[in-house]
């Protein structure tokens, strides 16, 4: 089953501890590339994290969003001694030096910038660890079920256009006889409306319809096309990363049409060529989201 790189994915879940969400969105991109936004108390998990994603991911841009609300978090104050000293004494001197009555009061002093701050009591890393995985298993879980579930419905539209190019084909190749029939015949006429009753050699018309036939004979071009649309409807069974190969099978399909187009002098044939290369443009556009 084919993958897209669009999708998105959620989960949360909460604990003694506290609750813990987190968002998935991936977006096509031509390589992997992985962000993830957390909070600074959980930086410590972000390469874990990233590899957890790296598991279910081959290609694509993905932007992980882990948020972490802790339940009765309680805060560290710290008190910054040296410098509630410092403070003190510069009031006192200035309060000496401009004869100033007034007294300096606790509050005032503990409203000084900081003279006590606070910090965050450090969480229990295993604890969080226990809490936070389970919760991105189901994100990537959820996330992946929709890029399986775009995958099908790309899978489907490539095939009806593999199949549209495949059915083309064979016209041009199964109208081969019938264009060379007509250009001998036109060839006929056109010698017989120059010569004015002048003897035809049969056998130099015949040698010329067999140059013609074989300089638009495109079996070879049919035959690799009908290769590469095998190989493509393979790999969209092989359940891989298939993006880029499929890059490379869009790239020899065109050569193909575009050398079949070329062989033809036959209107016909040229707005087959001309269908094919629009299939064959929008299956490169839907594979760009593949991964």
């Amino acid at each position: 089953m084919i993958k897209s790189m669009t999708g998105y994915g959620r989960a949360s879940s909460a604990s003694t501890m506290g609750e813990i969400t987190i968002e998935i969105k991936s977006v096509n991109h031509r390589f992997r590339d992985i962000s993830a936004k957390l909070p600074p108390k959980l930086a410590f998990l972000d390469s874990q994290i990233r590899k957890e994603i790296e598991k279910v991911v081959m290609r694509g841009k993905v932007d992980t969003f882990i948020s972490f609300d802790k339940k009765g978090e309680a805060l560290a104050l710290e008190v910054n001694l040296p410098l509630a000293r410092e403070y003190y004494r510069a009031i006192s001197s200035l309060k000496e030096e401009l004869a100033v009555e007034s007294n300096i009061t606790l509050s005032e002093l503990a409203s000084v910038k900081d003279i006590i701050k606070s910090s965050d009591v450090p969480v229990d890393e295993a604890s969080v660890k226990n809490l936070l995985f389970p919760v991105l298993s189901q994100a990537l879980a959820s996330l992946d079920e929709m890029r399986l579930k775009e995958g099908e419905t790309l899978k489907r539209d490539l095939l009806d256009r593999l199949s549209a190019i495949g059915s083309l084909s064979g016209e041009i190749e199964a109208g081969q006889p019938e264009q060379t029939r007509l250009y001998a015949d036109k060839l006929i006429k056109r010698i017989g409306e120059l010569s004015e009753g002048i003897e035809i050699d049969e056998s130099r018309i015949t040698q010329e319809v067999a140059i013609m036939a074989e300089k638009s004979d495109v079996t070879e071009e049919v035959v690799r096309l009908d290769s590469h649309l095998k190989q493509f409807r393979e790999l969209l069974d092989s359940g891989e990363s298939i993006g880029r190969k499929l890059d490379f099978l869009i790239q020899e399909m065109n050569r193909e049409v575009n050398t079949i187009g070329s062989k033809s002098n036959d209107a016909g044939i040229s707005r087959k060529v001309v269908e094919m290369k629009a299939e064959i443009e929008k299956i490169r556009e839907q594979v760009q989201n593949i991964e």
